[in-house]
């Protein structure tokens, strides 16, 4: 239960590990910071065995592990550098199984999940798939098919038994619309967190004013208590624009996430840190 988990994340050094296992994506996001911040060729694909060695030499160093394969487009990687990636990392699990708490997530647009990917990912137990949708703004921010996406996200639960969680960009279009916007996600029955749009590369008409986002968390919340769907990343959320009055999530995160580049560059996260803080190479470590 949670107040076990927490009891436990408390008593033990806990990371997520971020593996940008491709800095490829077939999509072109109006507002991405991924092609504005990343310095490494866009189109560059991780070794496996950077992936292999970054596992070994990290995890085993934490109580509670929660690996994160991320990208730009992690399905590009294909189904056999997919499969292979996921059979060494449940050989990880298995064996610190007694030693360590673990979670597996993969963080996709879902737009390249093909019948042979799904039937690869369906066999590996507690893998959780989370994607992003920003509700009415889904085409025109990222020139996709929105009921694509959804069948794509109704094929994936029913074949894998499980909720997909979604996050959605925060724009200025989005606050805007907002009570439209929560409709239609509740409609389609999404699970949606929020993440502020990244407004040093974003189109000025999209870009959130200074307290926007923090205002909106707030308002999420009283809506989520009145309706009884509170979430814990609400609650997460909520408590850092209150702590600092900050539309960034970034000073809450540095300390329990990194993130591997395909160079096997460890980084902080890269999401809103400008600075995209380097502390290192996973080959540097001994």
């Amino acid at each position: 239960d949670y107040d076990s988990y927490k009891k436990f994340v408390r008593s033990k050094y806990s990371l997520t590990l971020c593996l940008k296992i491709t800095n490829y994506c077939p999509e072109n996001c109006r507002y991405c910071y991924h092609k504005y911040q990343n310095k490494e060729d866009l189109n560059k694909q991780m070794d496996i065995n950077i992936a292999k060695e970054t596992i070994m030499k990290i995890g085993p160093a934490f109580g509670y592990l929660d690996i994160h394969l991320h990208g730009g487009e992690p399905l590009s990687v294909g189904p056999k550098y997919m499969k292979e990636l996921l059979d060494f990392i449940y050989m990880y699990k298995e064996v610190m199984k007694n030693k360590q708490k673990f979670h597996l997530s993969i963080q996709t647009n879902l737009l390249l999940m093909n019948d042979e990917m799904l039937n690869i990912l369906k066999r590996y137990e507690g893998l959780a798939i989370s994607s992003s949708y920003d509700g009415l703004a889904y085409e025109k921010n990222r020139k996709a098919d929105s009921k694509k996406f959804l069948n794509i996200v109704n094929k994936v639960e029913n074949t894998l038994g499980q909720k997909i969680g979604c996050v959605a960009v925060v724009t200025k279009d989005f606050i805007n619309n907002k009570e439209k916007e929560f409709e239609h996600l509740e409609k389609n029955n999404l699970g949606t967190i929020f993440n502020p749009v990244d407004n040093y590369c974003t189109p000025e008409e999209l870009k959130l004013e200074p307290g926007d986002y923090a205002n909106f968390v707030i308002e999420n919340f009283k809506r989520e208590v009145k309706t009884g769907n509170f979430t814990f990343d609400t609650g997460r959320y909520l408590f850092s624009v209150a702590r600092e009055s900050r539309d960034c999530l970034t000073d809450v995160c540095l300390n329990s996430i990194i993130t591997i580049t395909p160079e096997g560059n460890i980084k902080g996260c890269d999401t809103r840190n400008n600075d995209y803080i380097y502390y290192g190479n996973v080959k540097d470590i001994r």
